[in-house]
């Protein structure tokens, strides 16, 4: 089930407290920060997280382009405005394990906070006499702005390059797609273990980088894989009714079985995430048909399908599946030349995905997918003379989809929880097909519809991250509200039981294209 709000609130009140124990900081390294400046090409970056839960102090930091060797590194705290001087706090004569010597390099290491090597002596001295004293001025100053991190060279024995801790979010990089995603991370604080990693990996990015990972993280989208259930669907259905009413110019529907197969690829495009889904798959399908009387016709098919998800415009790629079985029973009323067809479904899908989340690894899901449908057509032949009718009718088409909810595995620490959600979606369709007979046996036809989605609705997934964090919300547009379908085929007859059709098929709209090629054969006896 969706997540309801009050469990939304209360995660999100409990991650708040974690995340006030665990933060994040980015730095920015410069001589014109030092006090008084340093003019130099040296410059760096870093991420540094403080937790107080977990007593763990870690610093990442990368520099280059000093004047002088790098001869000590520490986090000063605690002053009242960025631009002042303040004593070391951390441990001296330097951090342990900082490359010293160079005038560029990388680091990156976790110390205990409740060990007394890790603070400079004054640091516990002057808080109370403990670690833990040590420990909560560092988050009080480093909250505050008041805490900078400082790499001294030969050359400037004061500090050559630092940086204020600036308080990390997510924030300045979502959108409105992923917003809640981005308050999501930022409830998480600094994390621990894998996941602090992935977090520190990802806050290392700049801006641009973390607005398309903030994308790679989202949940695999609903909405492309209702749209592909029911596309698959609906396309059955037209396949029915090619069969019932393509070969209807050619002789009268009989009693008989009938097999058919076919492949197609399509794109949509995700515009809440600025993604296309590129999907490619083949199908095949048998059934059954029973003449009750002259102008009545129940029949029942089963088909299977196989589909492939590949998602292009992101900085790391994704990718999914979709297999599963439909069976449908239908029917046809002939009323002199007119007819009604109507069509039931029931389809059971498996739908895996690999969301390839770049720093946080690649999260692999696996959901099962319910699905009912339906269709009520109703058309009229017209003979426009020898050998050439044309076929219009109007279709109604609806589709819901239950998607069961999962936990994705691997991810680094980032895998998500996502919940089950159903997708309805109803389409209405005009047009027709003209046939005509170049010989005996051979009678290509073209036909033209254009359809309009009557409920299609933004999907709507929940999720949180498998390692805590507070519950989001992710809203995907559905699909556009009209567009068309062109087709040409030939059906070719022998006798009066055997019949054959080979047939391709291109929709086309503003967010979804496909193309899609028959093969169907028919006896009757």
């Amino acid at each position: 089930m969706k997540f309801k709000y009050n469990i939304i609130a209360a995660g999100i009140m409990m991650a708040a407290a974690a995340s006030a124990q665990a933060q994040i900081y980015k730095v920015t390294l410069s001589g014109a920060s030092e006090n008084p400046p340093v003019v130099t090409n040296g410059t760096g970056s870093g991420v540094v997280t403080l937790n107080t839960t977990t007593h763990e102090l870690r610093v990442k930091a990368v520099f280059s382009g000093l004047n002088g060797n790098t001869s000590a590194s520490h986090i000063h705290c605690c002053v009242a405005t960025p631009t002042a001087n303040a004593g070391v706090f951390t441990a001296t004569p330097s951090f342990p394990g900082f490359p010293l010597g160079v005038k560029e390099g990388s680091f990156d290491a976790i110390y205990s906070t409740a060990q007394a090597a890790t603070w400079n002596a004054t640091a516990v001295t002057g808080n109370g006499g403990t670690v833990a004293g040590a420990e909560a001025a560092l988050a009080t100053g480093a909250a505050a702005g008041g805490a900078y991190l400082n790499v001294h060279s030969t050359t400037s024995g004061g500090g050559e390059i630092r940086g204020t801790l600036v308080r990390f979010s997510f924030a300045p990089a979502s959108t409105a797609a992923t917003s809640g995603l981005a308050s999501a991370l930022d409830s998480l604080g600094a994390g621990t273990g894998v996941v602090n990693d992935r977090l520190v990996a990802l806050a290392s990015l700049n801006t641009s980088q973390q607005s398309s990972a903030l994308v790679s993280l989202l949940p695999v989208s609903s909405t492309v894989v209702s749209t592909l259930a029911s596309n698959a669907l609906f396309a059955d259905y037209d396949q029915i009714g090619n069969r019932l009413g393509g070969l209807r110019v050619a002789s009268e529907a009989g009693t008989g079985f009938w097999v058919k197969a076919g492949d197609h690829d399509g794109e949509q495009q995700l515009s809440t995430r600025g993604v296309d889904v590129e999907s490619d798959g083949w199908d095949v399908a048998g059934g059954l048909d029973y003449q009750l009387s002259t102008n009545s016709l129940l029949g029942a098919s089963l088909s299977y399908g196989e589909d492939s998800l590949e998602y292009s415009g992101l900085m790391f790629g994704s990718s999914g599946s979709l297999n599963g079985w439909r069976a449908t029973a239908y029917g046809e009323q002939r009323i002199g030349t007119g007819f009604i067809e109507g069509m039931l479904t029931m389809a059971s899908y498996d739908s895996d995905s690999a969301r390839s989340a770049g720093v946080a690894g690649i999260a692999n899901g696996s959901a099962d997918i319910d699905q009912w449908g339906g269709r009520v057509a109703a058309g009229m032949l017209w003979e426009l003379g020898t050998g050439v009718s044309l076929t219009p009718q109007a279709r109604l088409d609806w589709s819901t989809i239950d998607l069961d909810g999962y936990q994705e595995t691997n991810a680094g620490g980032l895998a998500l929880n996502v919940g089950s959600q159903s997708e309805d979606r109803l389409r209405a369709s005009f047009g027709g097909q003209l046939d005509w007979t170049m010989s005996p046996t051979i009678k290509p036809y073209v036909r033209a519809f254009w359809g309009s989605e009557l409920k299609d609705d933004d999907s709507v997934t929940s999720a949180s991250f498998a390692t805590g964090g507070s519950p989001f919300v992710v809203r995907d547009a559905g699909l556009e509200n009209s567009g068309y379908v062109l087709g040409i085929g030939v059906n070719v007859v022998s006798g009066s039981n055997f019949g054959a059709a080979l047939s391709y098929d291109r929709t086309d709209g503003d967010t979804y294209q496909s193309n899609m090629l028959q093969a169907k054969a028919l006896w009757r006896f």
